[in-house]
């Protein structure tokens, strides 16, 4: 985890800020999930600058992902490093957790799974075609989708 303060370089804290940045600023980069296994990590680092910033741009990601899905990624990366610490880490880790906008029930994740068993497979494959169709207009217009939101709020919770 970056060792003790004594190892903290100019270069390496510089590094992980402009990780951080990146990913604040491009979200559906390439490789996001490799950047945010490196945040994750470093949200325990023992320099206060390097946690706290990565602390921070955990919840700027956590405020601003609309659909969910980073969020969920994040989440899992955060209950893991969490769990491997044995619950020994820094205050502020857990409280970004704080930060994530749970805006669905319990009960509208249960009616999505559901509604996904019960669907035939022409069902699932003519809906297959449509969503392929109107992933395009979304990307296209940055449109917030309810069901997709829902099931990630929903993985996020468990």
């Amino acid at each position: 985890d970056g060792g003790g303060v004594g190892s903290v370089t100019p270069l390496g804290t510089t590094a992980i800020i402009t990780l951080c940045e990146l990913l604040k600023s491009a979200r559906y980069f390439n490789f996001r999930s490799n950047i945010l296994v490196i945040v994750v990590k470093q949200m325990t680092h023992a320099s206060d600058t390097i946690s706290a910033k990565c602390c921070d741009t955990m919840r700027d990601i956590f405020v601003h992902d609309a659909q969910g899905e980073i969020t969920l990624e994040a989440v899992r990366l955060i209950v893991t490093s969490v769990r491997n610490k044995s619950f020994r880490v820094r205050p502020e880790v857990l409280d970004t957790l704080r930060y994530i906008p749970l805006r669905v029930r319990g009960d509208e994740v249960a009616a999505v799974k559901l509604l996904k068993k019960t669907k035939s497979k022409q069902q699932k494959k003519r809906e297959a075609e449509d969503a392929k169709i109107e992933e395009e207009l979304k990307e296209s217009e940055a449109y917030v989708d309810k069901a997709i939101l829902t099931t990630m709020q929903g993985e996020t919770l468990q």
